[in-house]
Order: C-alpha cells, then sequence, then structure tokens
C-alpha cells in the first residue's frame, strides 16, 4: 500500500486509489497514516474527528468507520493466516494503528529525503539539491487538502505543520541552490516564496543573499529596506538579529558572503567538516593524497579498502579529508561524513547517524532504523541485545551499505575515532570487513597523541590491522611550507625574527600557525608573544592568551557555547547566558571577527567553533563549579523544550550539572536516554546510563522519593544487566531483588508493578522456582488485602507465578487451574496492564497455558490457545510476540510437527533481529535445526549440518542462562541425535535433560523423555 498525505488524501491499493467511504473515514485514515505503525489513542481519534464536543455515539461511528477502512484496504481479505499480514489497520490498546512500512508513506519519504539534504547543505549540496527535488516531487498540493474541512482545529494543525515542513523544504532547497553556484535559480525561487510569505525572515534572507550573488548589490540593500518599513508599518516590529547581521554584511561587502571555491569552512554542522584553513594548506600532503586518489580509483574499479588518518591535534586531518572528498566526487563516487562527538551526551550511533542520513534510499532500512533508534517496533526495557544478537543488525547495515555501494561507488568518512562510542565502533568493524569485497572506501581519522584509547578502539585497530587497513600519518610542515603559511596569514608586517620564532614554535602544526599569525597581528609591538620564557608551550596556551582580552559578554557567549558543544544554536546561547538582544549582537560580532567561531543563519540561526581545541581551550579553563552551573543552565533550558536535543544531550547537561539542578532533576533525562540507548541495541550505553542514575539517586534524601527513584533504576538496571551479560548474571539477581525489595515496601504504582513483574519473569527463566513461589504467595495474600483492580494486579502477577513454578514442576492440571484464572484477570484488566507492567503479560500467560494444556493431555485445546496468542502476539512488539512464537513453536515440537516448527523458527529468527534478544534468536536456531535433524525427506548431507548447527544452538542457549526451557531444549537434542545414529550423544544429552528436569517436568515432555530413553540400545 501507498499512502498520500502531501496533497489529497490517497490511498493506493494493489495499483489502484482505494474509494473511501465517506469523507470522515478519509479524514480518520489520515490521522492514524500521520503516525504509521504507532498507536493513536482512541481520545485523541475522537477529538481530531469531532473536536471537544463528539457526539454520544462517537465510539461506535470510530469503531464503524475502522470496520470499514479495513474491507476498503485489504484487497483480498479472505486469505486468513498470512504472514507477515498486509498492511492493515489493527486495534492496540489504548487505540488504533495503522500498519504500513514507513516507507510507503509520502510524509516519512520527505522527513527523511529533507533530513538527508540538510545532512549534505554543507558538504555537497549538489547532493542536497537532488535529494531536495526529489522531497519536493512528492508535494502534491496542500497538505491534506481534501479533509482539512472534515477536522476541527486540533487536528487541523496537523496539516499546518505539514504546511510548514514543506515550506522549509522549499527555503532549504534555495539554499542549496545557493551553496551550488546556481544563484539565477534560486533568486527565481526565492522571489517567489516571498511573494507567497512576504514577511517571513528566513526566505527575506535567501532573497538577499542571492540578489547579492546575482552582483546586485544595491538591489538587495533596497529589499531589506523595504522589508523593515513593511515589518514596521504592518507589526510594528524591526527585523531580528540575525537579518540585521546580514544586512551589515552586506553593507561590508563580507568576503564571507561569497561562493567559497571548495566546501565552506564557515559554514560546518556538528555531522560534517569544519576548518579554519583553506585548501591551499595542503602543501606537502601530495604523497598521501595520491594514495587515496588510486583507492578511490580502485572503488571505481569494484574494490574497496579501508584507512586511517592520523596526527596529532591541528595537524589538518580533517581539510586532508575534505580534499580527498572533493576528489572523490570529482571522480563520481557518493561521499557520507560522520565524526565523534565530545560533548555532554553522547549519543549511541553519533559517529554514523548522519551517514545513515546522507543515505536514505540504503536498502535494509530496517536495520538502520534500529540503530538510529527510529524503529516503530522499538520496545521497553529490556528492549536490547547481546553482542551476538546486535551483530545481526551490524552485518544487515554493513551489507545495505555495500550494495549501496555497487549501484554507485561509496566513500564514508569517519573523524575523530577517539571519541566514537562503543556501538559505532562495533559498527564499523562489521562495515570494514565488507568494505573489502565492495567498491566502498572506509576513510576514518584518529587524534595522535590525544585522548587515552578506550579498550573497544584498541582491540578494533589491532582487528583492522590484521587484515587490509592503510595508514596516513600527517605529520608537520617543513619550515619553509610553514614560514609560507604564517605569513600569508599575517594581517600586519612582521620582523622575520619573530616569524622564524613563530615559525619553531608551531613545529609545523597547521592550526598553531594560524594561532600565532593571529596572535602576533593582536601584538605587533614590542611584547613578544613567541620567543623567551613566555613562549606559550602548547597551543591550548596560545587560545587562551587570545581570549584574555575578550570583552565580558563575548567570554560569556563562549563559555556557555564551549560548555554547549562544536556547536550551539543562539536562541539557547541568549537564554542561557543571560545577554540581551544589544549584547548578544556585540558578543557575536566580536567573537566572529576575532576568528573563534563562525555565524550560520541558515537552517536556523548557530555559531560553530572553528576547531575544536577552541572549544577545548575554553571548556578546560572554566573552574568546576562554573562548568556545573553552566551544565545545569543548559540542561534546564533544553528541557524546556524550545530546542532540538537529543535523549542523551539533555541527560548529560543534567548530569553534569547535578550538583546545581540537583539529582532528582537528572533522573528523568537518564532514564529516557537508557529507554533510548535500549532500542537502539546499545545496551553497554544503556547500563552505563543507568548506573550513573543508580549514583544520583544515592545523593537523595532518605525517604519514599529516593525509594522510588532508585527502584525504577534498579528494575531497569537489571533487567538490562541480564540481556548483556546473561539471565544468570549475579549482578543482574542483585539489582532485581533489591527492586523487589524496594517495591514491596512501596505503594502501589507502575514502577512498583513493573519491577514486581521483571523480577518474576527473571526469576522464571533462570529456574528460581522456589523464589517464584515464595513471591507469587506474598503477592496473593496482597491481593486478598487491596480491594478493586490493584488487588486484581497482584492476583494476576500471583497466579501466573504459581502457573509457571507448577507447570515446571510437572503439575500441569494445577498449573491449568492458576493461568486459567490468570488469563481472566488480564482480559478483565484490560489495556491497563501495558502501562503498569511495561509489558503486557497476556502472551507469557496464553503461551503457559497452551504447554500445560498440552501437558494436562488437552492438545487441541492448546493448540487452539496457542494460535490465538499468535495472532495477539503478532500486534505487539517483536519482544512479545517472540515470547509467544516461542512457545508455539515448542508445542509444534511437542507434537512432532516439523513443518510447524520450521515455519515458526524462521518467524522467531525474524522477531529475535527485530527484538535484539539473544534467547529468542538461540530458541529460533534451536527449532529450525531440530525440524531440520529429524524431518522426513531432508537429505543426509543438510541433515548432519543441521545437527552440527543445533548442537552449537543449545551450548548459545546455555550462555544465556535461562533455564526454564533448557529441559525440552535438551530433549529435543536427544532426538536429534539419536535420529542421526549418535547414540552416545544422545545418551549424554538425555542424561542432561532428567537433571535440568528436576524434579519434576511437564507430562507430555517426561514422556517424550521416558519414550527416548527406551529406545537408546544398552549400555555396552
Amino acid at each position: 500500500m501507498l499512502v498520500r498525505l502531501l496533497g489529497p488524501v490517497q490511498a493506493v491499493v494493489a495499483g489502484r486509489p482505494v474509494a473511501f467511504p465517506s469523507p470522515k473515514a478519509r479524514a480518520l485514515f489520515a490521522l492514524l497514516a500521520l503516525e504509521p505503525g504507532r498507536t493513536v489513542p482512541v481520545g485523541r481519534l475522537l477529538e481530531g474527528l469531532w473536536g471537544d464536543d463528539p457526539p454520544e455515539t462517537a465510539t461506535a461511528t470510530l469503531q464503524a468507520y475502522v470496520s470499514r477502512l479495513r474491507r476498503v484496504l485489504d484487497p483480498d481479505p479472505g486469505q486468513q493466516g498470512r504472514h507477515p499480514p498486509p498492511s492493515r489497520i489493527r486495534r492496540a490498546p489504548p487505540g488504533y494503528v495503522l500498519e504500513v512500512p514507513a516507507e510507503a508513506v509520502d510524509t516519512q519519504r520527505f522527513r527523511r529525503l529533507s533530513a538527508a539534504a540538510e545532512e549534505q547543505l554543507d558538504r555537497d549540496p549538489l547532493v542536497a539539491v537532488e535529494l531536495l527535488d526529489r522531497a519536493l516531487g512528492l508535494v502534491r498540493g496542500e497538505p491534506l487538502g481534501d479533509v482539512v474541512d472534515q477536522l476541527p482545529a486540533t487536528a487541523a494543525a496537523a496539516a499546518h505543520r505539514l504546511a510548514e515542513e514543506v515550506l522549509a523544504a522549499r527555503e532549504s532547497h534555495v539554499d542549496a541552490l545557493l551553496r551550488a553556484d546556481e544563484a539565477e535559480t534560486a533568486l527565481r525561487e526565492a522571489a517567489d516564496l516571498l511573494a507567497e510569505h512576504p514577511l517571513r525572515e528566513r526566505t527575506q534572507a535567501l532573497h538577499l543573499l542571492a540578489l547579492y550573488r546575482c552582483g546586485r548589490q544595491a538591489d538587495a540593500l533596497t529589499a531589506f529596506e523595504r522589508f523593515r518599513r513593511r515589518l514596521r508599518e504592518e507589526l510594528g516590529v524591526d527585523p531580528g538579529p540575525q537579518l540585521r547581521r546580514l544586512h551589515t554584511r552586506l553593507l561590508r561587502q563580507d568576503a564571507d558572503l561569497e561562493l567559497p571555491s571548495t566546501p565552506p569552512a564557515s559554514t560546518p554542522t556538528p555531522t560534517g567538516p569544519a576548518t579554519g584553513r583553506g585548501p591551499g594548506d595542503l602543501t606537502g600532503r601530495e604523497a598521501p593524497l595520491g594514495r587515496l586518489e588510486s583507492a578511490l580509483a580502485g572503488a571505481r574499479a569494484g574494490g574497496g579498502s579501508v584507512w586511517l588518518v592520523t596526527g596529532e591535534a591541528g595537524i589538518g586531518r580533517t581539510a586532508f579529508c575534505r580534499e580527498v572528498v572533493r576528489r572523490a566526487r570529482r571522480r563520481g563516487l557518493v561521499t557520507a561524513w560522520g565524526r565523534g562527538q565530545t560533548s555532554a551526551g553522547t549519543t549511541p550511533y553519533w559517529l554514523w547517524l548522519p551517514v545513515l542520513r546522507a543515505l536514505p534510499d540504503l536498502p535494509g532500512r530496517s536495520g538502520a532504523d534500529v540503530l538510529a533508534g527510529t524503529s516503530p517496533g522499538a520496545t521497553s526495557v529490556p528492549a536490547a541485545s547481546l553482542p551476538a544478537s546486535r551483530s545481526h543488525l551490524h552485518e544487515g547495515v554493513a551489507a545495505a551499505l555495500a550494495e549501496r555501494a555497487h549501484r554507485q561507488p561509496l566513500l564514508v568518512v569517519l573523524e575523530d575515532l577517539q571519541w566514537a562510542d562503543t556501538a559505532s565502533l562495533e559498527l564499523l568493524g562489521a562495515v570494514a570487513e565488507t568494505a573489502l569485497d565492495a567498491p566502498l572506501v572506509l576513510l576514518c581519522t584518529l587524534r595522535s597523541p590525544g585522548p587515552p584509547a578506550p579498550p573497544e578502539l584498541t582491540r578494533l585497530l589491532a582487528r583492522l590491522a590484521g587484515t587490509a587497513l592503510q595508514q596516513v600519518r600527517l605529520g608537520g610542515l617543513p619550515p619553509q611550507e610553514a614560514r609560507r603559511l604564517l605569513t600569508r596569514r599575517l594581517q600586519h608586517p612582521v620582523d622575520s625574527a619573530r616569524v622564524e620564532a613563530a615559525v619553531a614554535r608551531a613545529d609545523g602544526n597547521p592550526f598553531f600557525l594560524v594561532e600565532l599569525a593571529r596572535l602576533l597581528d593582536e601584538r605587533p609591538a614590542p611584547a613578544d608573544p613567541v620567543a623567551g620564557a613566555d613562549v606559550p608551550a602548547t597551543v591550548l596556551a596560545v587560545l587562551h592568551e587570545r581570549l584574555a582580552p575578550l570583552a565580558p559578554g563575548t567570554r560569556r557567549l563562549l563559555e556557555v557555547a564551549a560548555v554547549v558543544g562544536r556547536e550551539a544554536q543562539l536562541g539557547l546561547l541568549e537564554r542561557v547566558g543571560g545577554l540581551s538582544p544589544a549584547d548578544l549582537d556585540a558578543a557575536l560580532g566580536e567573537a566572529v571577527e576575532t576568528g573563534f567561531v563562525t555565524e550560520q543563519l541558515l537552517p536556523t540561526p548557530r555559531i560553530t567553533f572553528v576547531h575544536t581545541l577552541v572549544r577545548e581551550a575554553l571548556y578546560e579553563g572554566l573552574r568546576p563549579v562554573v562548568r556545573a552551573r553552566l551544565h545545569a543552565g543548559v540542561g534546564t533550558e533544553l528541557a524546556s523544550g524550545r530546542h532540538d536535543a537529543t535523549a542523551d544531550e539533555l541527560a548529560g547537561h543534567l548530569l553534569l550539572g547535578a550538583e546545581v539542578v540537583g539529582p532528582a532533576a537528572a533522573l528523568p533525562a537518564l532514564l529516557r536516554a537508557s529507554r533510548r540507548a535500549a532500542e537502539q541495541t546499545a545496551l553497554e550505553h544503556a547500563e552505563r546510563l543507568l548506573r550513573q542514575a543508580l549514583v544520583l539517586t544515592s545523593r537523595l534524601p532518605a525517604g519514599p522519593e529516593r525509594d522510588g527513584w532508585e527502584l525504577a533504576v534498579q528494575s531497569r538496571l537489571g533487567s538490562t544487566v541480564a540481556v548483556r551479560s546473561g539471565w544468570g548474571s549475579a549482578e543482574a539477581n542483585r539489582a532485581l531483588q533489591r527492586a523487589q525489595h524496594l517495591a514491596l515496601r512501596s505503594e502501589p504504582d507502575v514502577e512498583m508493578f513493573a519491577a514486581v513483574y521483571h523480577r518474576l519473569s527473571w526469576l522464571t527463566v533462570v529456574g528460581g522456582l522456589d523464589d517464584v513461589r515464595t513471591l507469587g504467595d506474598v503477592l496473593l495474600e496482597r491481593s486478598t488485602a487491596t480491594p478493586g483492580p490493584t488487588g486484581r494486579r497482584f492476583e494476576l502477577l500471583a497466579r501466573m507465578s504459581r502457573g509457571a513454578v507448577r507447570w515446571s514442576r510437572g503439575d500441569d492440571e494445577g498449573a491449568v487451574t492458576e493461568l486459567v484464572r490468570a488469563r481472566q484477570l488480564a482480559e478483565d484488566l484490560g489495556p491497563d496492564l501495558l502501562e503498569a507492567f511495561r509489558e503486557h503479560p497476556r502472551t507469557p500467560v496464553l503461551g503457559l497455558l497452551s504447554q500445560a494444556l498440552a501437558g494436562a493431555g488437552r492438545g487441541r485445546e492448546a493448540w487452539a490457545l496457542s494460535r490465538r496468542s499468535l495472532v495477539l502476539a503478532r500486534q505487539s512488539s517483536p519482544a512479545e510476540a517472540g515470547g509467544a512464537v516461542m512457545f508455539a513453536g515448542l508445542l509444534a515440537a511437542a507434537r512432532q510437527d516439523t513443518s510447524a516448527a520450521t515455519a515458526l523458527a524462521d518467524e522467531l529468527a525474524e522477531l529475535g533481529r527485530a527484538s535484539g534478544l539473544d534467547l529468542h534468536a538461540c530458541s529460533a536456531d534451536v527449532l529450525g535445526c531440530w525440524a531440520a535433524a529429524t524431518g522426513r525427506g531432508t537429505p543426509s548431507g543438510q541433515a548432519e549440518a543441521a545437527l552440527v548447527g543445533l548442537r552449537g544452538a543449545v551450548e548459545r542457549y546455555r550462555a544465556t542462562g535461562a533455564r526454564m526451557l533448557l529441559p525440552m531444549v535438551l530433549v529435543l537434542l536427544a532426538e536429534a541425535e539419536l535420529h542421526r545414529g549418535q547414540d552416545e550423544r544422545s545418551r549424554a544429552a538425555l542424561t542432561a535433560a532428567r537433571a535440568a528436569g528436576e524434579p519434576g517436568l511437564s507430562r507430555i515432555w517426561s514422556q517424550r523423555l521416558e519414550r527416548l530413553g527406551h529406545r537408546l540400545p544398552p549400555v555396552g
């Protein structure tokens, strides 16, 4: 199905537009399609269709609309049991969700293309123009044009937001044309935009710049005055500070307004290159550039390579990479650029996110979506993976990059590995292995000497060194070239002795030479900053000398910007710095004039440090208390929602400012960031955030508030450690045990129930049946003493735990009794359980009940219930669906149904990759290999290979620490070994199964175990 919202609302199914049953049904479809793959609550849908005063029959009418939409959206409703199901609308408490791939919705494709274009504006404006052409080509008119009249004001705002996004993309298209030296075309488009939106300042700025680039400076100045008069007459205000600064630069004929001959050094982005030097500073780099030129030619011929460029700070690694990129584009390679992050709140995969966004047509986007944390199937804690599972995602993204490179050779630049997060480094390892067999060049940079390399980076470099890694070491410029660079940068005559002293002190470092030149220009008379005992020993010392004479407001602006990071929005700096608009303008003018930062007006007003060393000098020069206060101010302002910020950035600033804002202010942000990291499969990052949160809880005064926060943190930490380090982890046990202790002494709320539920889940999986039974009895007592829904939640947890224990110990009938009651409670309590437990317990209840029914001799009921659980689970997250499929596959194996077991194993493998849970991946391998090894008609060679695979899968299953289903897994292994004539191996597996099944085992499996024992020949 294709969904089109950027114009009249349209759905295309099987190549034909859908005829919507009514205007309201069309409007309902639009509301669901605005959030594909996400649940839209019923209340929001009612408000969106009828506003604040829906009719009494609104809910019933909504259900009727949904029913009619389902009929017209499914071209072949007669096919039942299809997997995957067609695009559809399904009930997902507390609302409905339109299940459709994100790429099938034009708004999602539009946003992805627009975001990729923004990433490319500074690096490759021609690519940005092409991406925006494709994005704007999706627009067919006013967004939601034929349903706006059917929607009240609250929902119609969505149409206005889409229209604003389209307008912003049109402005970015003009910006990209200007950067690509297409000023005449840009001027025409800017004029059209200005006619439609005459009071919009960004459009006016583009128009002025286009006029100037077309050689019409007088017209640009006249246009500004005309705009200023119109603002005063119609709104009574003056142009904003950014537009006023642009006017000043027009008057001065600022050289920065001219189109640069290379990617502009003055307009870096957080994801692209930035430098303070021009292309002429690459003198002396001809030999290494020649080596890279050969690699680019090799990529055109189909071969890939991996390169590492090293050198000290300021030596010119970025300028070198920019020149390689320029040559790659000249040869027709696609380029993408990512860089490490040093500011507060490092985000998992930060190194790769701009690369993935710059390639919106990357095959296998689902894997990339998981890494970016934007997958609609993302689950709550513990939605993370062990390294074995995460490697599947990395391999998928690496394969997608290789496939993309085969369509058109690709250069990927990854800067500053010394600051890369663990997840980014692991992905780099996977891509590096793939690059050698594809027309893909990986160009990485590393500051050396620099900060101590983390173990992950050391291991990666050692691993790459054993392959075809090629290295380039950039050293200092020769004295003659250093002297030429220094004198070219000087704006005033300086005697030769001072020049020679500066050249000697710089030791060939280009950035150091540039800063010394600026210092010499600032202090031309007799004080000598580059000779004698007072000579700065490092570039940081030179920077501190240059920073010292700045006005207090300028210093304040730069210090706040240094705390924010390499780049900072002006609005954020103004609020945190406490500067008036006039003081901000003056400070910004001096900061830009002295060459420490560059100013960027589009797409949002911001400043960027010309080099990371400038930011480092400022940041390290702050006293700890000042630094903490500024981090607190930045974090508090980001928490207001007025600025774009990742969850990690917000958490990082509040954490570093916790001494000022207090621990309680940082804890919510840390928990949100940990959840996002889990959704990205960056489990080590989630664990690190949770450990930091745990330290903060210890700083709170003893009492209910502290207990509540520690409960939330310990519960998540225990679940995360269990998934990362194995279910048998002692540390996971301690954390979950502490969470249980805190939960049982706290008031029953969401965190309390979620903690108990996760503790019970962990104990059940690892086989702690005595503890499960004890906790279940406590909960049952609580249920009798607590009235209402809260008491029934306690009883549900109690019945689940007691049922799991009885089934695991062979009491199938008793388990059925407990689990039937648990099922009734789950149905009565409804969708509220999802919020209360952070996962819906319905799936494990039905899965366990189907197993118990089979053991009680009620096989037909068991199989029917298993199919019912699959239908429900497939409407949920991959983690929840995986549990249901795992139980169903086990039931199929118990029935000796190898065909069903194979199909369910394939489905479980997909869900394991989607959820990142190794337990599901291992279980899928066990089921699939057992079916292949024992199935009739399997060729002998394939059966033998499947048996080998089954042995490995069983060992991986053991390594997870899971024990609940281990007896059944070992029975399957014993059966396969016997089937293939491996009697001794079968006997060993059978012995292990008996030991794992003590003190009891469900009847269906204990009987199977006995039959296997009788089939084995006697020993000796």
